[in-house]
């Protein structure tokens, strides 16, 4: 403190350094104090972090929490060869802040080396964009992979007794208590603008009564000008099974 305010931050960065290896709960602080004095990420992930595992974790932490996804590609790229269950929960993080900042495309670049790294990678075969579309690989809620959001009225499951194809498929339950906006399982795809696409699923309905029924919706994060940001199948209603389809240019 005494060499900051002195203005001889070059000779403080050392003992900074040895705080943020040796002190876990001064990382936050150390990393934010860095932020204002520095103000460069390269600086401060050359000078300032520790090779340390943890600390770069931290360091990872700190930068998403603070709404700095664009500075933490290269720390990541330091993170995701360590296979700790932490590392890997900060990866489904760092993919979620990407998407929550429009970038689709670094989000699904480290989704697949996710996948990569644990062992899934057939979850999301070639030439696919959605992930885990069988539901062969479970219901993990992260990451590029089904999310689900469970309210009262319905049940959500996996069910290994009806299948398109597979051994699975998802089931789900309304007990008649209320009639909801049902639009609680969905999955994230990055695309590319200006190409066309193809979505092709299969829903079962059994004895629906409501009065939208039950469809598949695309909906768009930024649509092009003039397009309807949301692109449904048709409506199943009563009892049906079979194909619901669509294909637009987006």
């Amino acid at each position: 403190n005494l060499l900051i305010q002195e203005d001889r931050v070059q000779e403080a960065i050392p003992y900074l350094k040895a705080a943020a290896e040796g002190v876990p709960r001064l990382r936050f602080p150390l990393f934010d104090l860095a932020w204002k004095l520095l103000a460069d990420p390269q600086t401060i992930l050359n000078e300032l972090i520790p090779s340390d595992p943890e600390v770069r974790q931290a360091y990872l932490l700190f930068l998403l929490q603070t709404d700095r996804v664009g500075d933490a590609g290269k720390v990541w790229s330091m993170v995701r060869g360590n296979h700790s269950e932490r590392a890997l929960n900060l990866g489904y993080v760092y993919i979620d802040r990407l998407i929550a900042a429009g970038k689709g495309e670094e989000a699904a670049t480290v989704w697949d080396g996710l996948l990569t790294e644990t062992g899934r990678a057939w979850a999301k075969p070639a030439g696919d964009l959605m992930t885990n579309g069988e539901f062969e690989a479970g219901l993990p809620n992260k990451g590029l992979d089904w999310r689900i959001s469970p309210v009262p009225g319905f049940q959500i499951k996996l069910d290994d007794i009806a299948a398109e194809s597979g051994s699975h498929s998802l089931r789900v339950s309304f007990d008649g208590t209320s009639n909801p906006d049902f639009s609680h399982v969905s999955q994230s795809v990055p695309v590319e603008p200006n190409r066309d696409y193809r979505f092709r699923g299969y829903i079962k309905t059994e004895n629906i009564t409501s009065d939208s029924g039950l469809r598949f919706a695309l909906i768009l994060r930024d649509p092009p000008a003039g397009q309807d940001p949301v692109l449904p199948t048709e409506n199943r209603l009563g009892t049906k099974i079979g194909r619901a389809s669509c294909r637009e240019r987006v």
